[in-house]
């Protein structure tokens, strides 16, 4: 199969799931009249490109002690819909487990700022950490981090 045949599958792949409870959030978000969204499935697709802009536009630059930090103290934690809640909480936690001195961070600084942040920072932030351990391994951590916008270029924090 050639390069271009694979990108055509690609685009055309299919994915499905069970809304469960999202299904009543999709229906009121589309409809005949809805643009780019006629059907719940159109609504579903669109909703995610808007939710993954959204998760890149808002997304903070960290120092790399600080991305760094919060990978190790994330590793092996389930990540839902829920996690960026308590993600300052859980950093200032860590803190009696000396994960700030390990990283070289100002623990009580950088729980001030996560607090400050918007719910949309928050979630790309625990977004960017699972992305980074699905590539664990691939490429050394702090190139990872980088490539994934998580620390690198001045940003929001």
């Amino acid at each position: 199969m050639t390069e271009e045949v694979a990108r055509m599958m690609e685009k055309r792949a299919k994915i499905q799931f069970r809304p469960g409870e999202v299904l009543k959030r999709l229906e009121e978000r589309s409809g005949p009249t809805a643009f780019l969204a006629s059907s719940a499935d159109l609504a579903a697709r669109r909703d995610l490109e808007r939710y993954y802009r959204l998760l890149a536009d808002s997304l903070p630059r960290l120092e790399l002690g600080e991305a760094m930090m919060l990978v190790d103290m994330l590793n092996g934690t389930v990540l839902d819909e829920r996690t960026y809640r308590y993600l300052a909480h859980e950093v200032a936690d860590s803190l009696a487990d000396g994960l700030g001195e390990k990283w070289g961070v100002d623990g009580s600084a950088f729980v001030a700022r996560l607090q400050a942040l918007p719910p949309g920072s928050l979630m790309a932030i625990v977004d960017a950490v699972e992305r980074f351990w699905l590539r664990c391994g691939e490429d050394d951590a702090e190139e990872v981090l980088r490539d994934l916008g998580l620390c690198g270029a001045p940003g929001i924090l």
